[in-house]
């Protein structure tokens, strides 16, 4: 009988070793483009969801800000403030410049577009405080609808607010599931999971004057500020998002523009030495107000002249954009040529600050001297007269209406004691017309002219003699004694005027020369002006009123200016792959004009 011997030794330790490096070499190079493929997708999605988050955001602001009647200036000098968790444990606030912008939209109305909307039932009306609105009709229900400004434009009561602040805002954390009080990246070195408190956009519609969102932890210095307002203080406070009274009261109100989970909109500026140590946070959403630079004024009239006057100079200049911030500059250029139409000199009129009063200086290029105030506008507002004497007459005079981006050329050239008596700027003797005339018609009847020449333009009267002035044509108002035989002769009438460029003015009519200021009235012998009034022995004397310019044809206007009617809005999205933590920005710039402002 044989006996079949069996081999039963199993894989040595080595052979085994040897598969399991084979297998694992092999699965590598299976699993890894698998791998890196799926991580590639994941860092596409992330860059897809920060262009759509980007461009989503900066449509829904850019129409927001442009339909706006109002941007709110209460926050201009109190930047929205953060607080960072320290290394230590510490939550330390540090200022957001241009992170926040408060404006008013006008009051809106909710369009149904529904097809199936209920029949005889209304499709527009008031839109609620919903984020979504409905169709209110309860048959209908529909999200079909369209928002739309009431017309005419009319205010809202309710302010909206974009700002950055924290994804979690309780300063008061309880919850071991959220992260701690205070801006802690979830993709920052060293930051356990769930430990991130990133910084997300927001957008809020507020009533102002909700008590909810008025915290009582207002400063003493900020209440000060606004004079005692609660309200104002409140609104303009750096910190309103993080009080522990009001964070609820927010935190319920605000929704978060792009996709929150996986935004952090905010760069931290690290000390060179210390690593660990934040020395400033810098935000990658701003709203600024749009500068303006070397913006020619557009020149415009208040009535239309050309029919009589095809040469006048515009009166008022109007800027691209209105409602300037102070430190503005403003000035009229005047070009002087020479014979082969080269530029000799240049003279510029540009505003300026001379102590607390804004004054207009002159400077002459090329010429090395120092620039000199030729006129004072403050002092003119002030007391609405034009300094002028013979030795030293007013070159070039303008106010500015920085709210309606204005440069206007009209001034009144009454002195004091003529606008507190509400006085004509010339008041002028019939009789001393009537025998200037007759004087003139004994020597040479042909030329003879019933005329004056205004005090403003007569530089024998020194102290309202203006030299450089014009008047502004259409602002004169003659009103003079009734020319007209009858009872009502010599009764104040007002005067029709006749174009210059036509015939001789008849009874009741007049003549001027807007350049020369010279005044004319009927050169007919018979056609004397009234001395007295019918039926009284008293004086009627002629009362003239005008306006006057000092600008010229030719002049330019140009300004530097920082306007809140254009916003100029640079979105910084910054998405992360949760996977790798690493960062996909988008910047977008877009400045918007708010276009309803009203000017």
């Amino acid at each position: 009988m044989f006996t079949i011997a069996r081999n039963n030794r199993g894989f040595t330790l080595i052979e085994l070793l040897v598969v399991i490096a084979i297998s694992t070499i092999l699965m590598g190079l299976v699993l890894y483009p698998v791998v890196k493929s799926f991580q590639m997708t994941r860092s596409a999605t992330a860059m897809v969801e920060s262009q759509d988050a980007a461009r989503s955001s900066m449509e829904n602001i850019s129409r927001d800000l442009g339909e706006a009647m109002d941007i709110l200036d209460w926050t201009s000098d109190e930047p929205i403030e953060l607080p960072v968790l320290m290394s230590n444990g510490d939550v330390q606030y540090f200022k957001l410049p241009d992170a926040k912008i408060d404006f008013v939209l006008p009051k809106m109305m909710v369009h149904c577009n529904n097809p199936s909307h209920t029949g005889g039932e209304p499709r527009d009306f008031p839109r609620g405080d919903e984020a979504l609105p409905r169709c209110q009709i309860s048959t209908c229900n529909s999200t079909d609808v369209e928002v739309r400004p009431k017309l005419p434009l009319e205010q809202d009561s309710k302010v909206v607010r974009y700002f950055l602040g924290l994804r979690y805002n309780n300063p008061n954390v309880t919850d071991t599931s959220l992260p701690k009080f205070g801006w802690k990246s979830p993709w920052d070195k060293n930051t356990q999971t769930n430990e991130g408190n990133q910084v997300v956009l927001y957008r809020v519609e507020f009533d102002p004057t909700d008590t909810d969102l008025l915290s009582s932890e207002i400063s003493e210095a900020l209440l000060n500020k606004f004079g005692g307002d609660r309200v104002q203080a409140n609104l303009a406070d750096p910190q309103f998002f993080y009080h522990r009274d009001t964070w609820r009261a927010w935190a319920q109100k605000v929704r978060i523009m792009g996709v929150g989970k996986y935004e952090d909109l905010v760069l931290p500026i690290y000390n060179d030495v210390d690593p660990d140590r934040i020395d400033a946070m810098e935000p990658t959403v701003t709203f600024r107000y749009a500068s303006i630079d070397n913006d020619t004024f557009t020149g415009t009239f208040s009535t239309d002249k050309s029919f009589e006057y095809p040469d006048a100079v515009p009166s008022v200049f109007r800027a691209s954009y209105a409602y300037w911030l102070p430190d503005y500059s403003t000035g009229v250029y005047q070009y002087e040529y020479n014979d082969d139409g080269s530029v000799n000199t240049t003279t510029v009129y540009y505003t300026g600050s001379d102590g607390p009063n804004l004054v207009i200086y002159k400077k002459v290029y090329p010429d090395n001297t120092d620039p000199q105030i030729v006129f004072d506008i403050t002092q003119y507002l002030t007391d609405g007269q034009i300094t002028s004497n013979s030795s030293d007459a007013v070159e070039m005079a303008f106010t500015v209406d920085e709210g309606r981006g204005l440069i206007n050329f009209v001034l009144d050239p009454r002195t004091i004691a003529q606008r507190n008596a509400n006085e004509p700027v010339c008041t002028i003797d019939p009789a001393r017309i009537n025998a200037t005339f007759k004087t003139q018609y004994n020597a040479d009847r042909g030329s003879a002219r019933r005329a004056y020449l205004l005090d403003t333009f007569n530089p024998s009267m020194t102290s309202v003699y203006l030299k450089y002035a014009r008047i502004v044509p259409g602002s004169e108002r003659v009103v003079g004694p009734n020319m007209t035989p009858g009872p009502a002769y010599g009764v104040l009438v007002q005067y029709e005027r006749v174009p210059f460029t036509l015939g001789d003015p008849g009874l009741n009519q007049y003549k001027i020369n807007y350049d020369t200021g010279e005044l004319f009235f009927s050169p007919e012998y018979d056609q004397n002006l009234p001395e007295i009034s019918n039926g009284a022995n008293s004086y009627v004397p002629i009362r003239v009123d005008y306006r006057v310019q000092f600008n010229r044809d030719g002049d330019v206007v140009r300004g530097d200016y920082v306007t809140k009617s254009a916003i100029t809005i640079h979105l910084g999205m910054r998405m992360f792959d949760p996977d790798a933590g690493k960062s996909h920005s988008v910047d977008l710039t877009n400045t918007v004009k708010v276009r309803n402002a009203l000017r």
